[in-house]
C-alpha cells in the first residue's frame, strides 16, 4: 500500500466516499485560517484528473463533518 498522501490542492484528503459518478471528499490544511475542506469531485475529463465542483471550507470540524455527512447522505 503506498503512504503517498493525496492532495487536493493544499488539503490532504482524510475521508472520501463514492456516490454514483461523483466523490464526496473531505480535506484537512492545518496551516489554512479555514483548515477543513468539503467538495465534490469528478473525473469526466481528458485527463481524469480530480475536477473539485462546490467546494467549501471552514475553521469549525465539526460544522465541516455535518456538511461532508449531508452530502454522502
Amino acid at each position: 500500500m503506498s503512504k503517498e498522501k493525496r492532495m487536493l490542492g493544499n488539503y490532504e484528503i482524510t475521508q472520501s466516499i463514492y456516490i454514483g459518478d461523483k466523490e464526496v471528499v473531505f480535506g484537512v490544511d492545518t496551516k489554512d485560517p479555514h483548515p477543513f475542506m468539503v467538495c465534490y469531485c469528478d473525473y469526466h475529463n481528458p485527463l481524469s484528473a480530480a475536477w473539485p465542483t462546490e467546494g467549501v471550507a471552514y475553521d469549525d470540524y465539526l460544522e465541516a463533518m455535518q456538511i461532508f455527512v449531508d452530502r454522502v447522505h
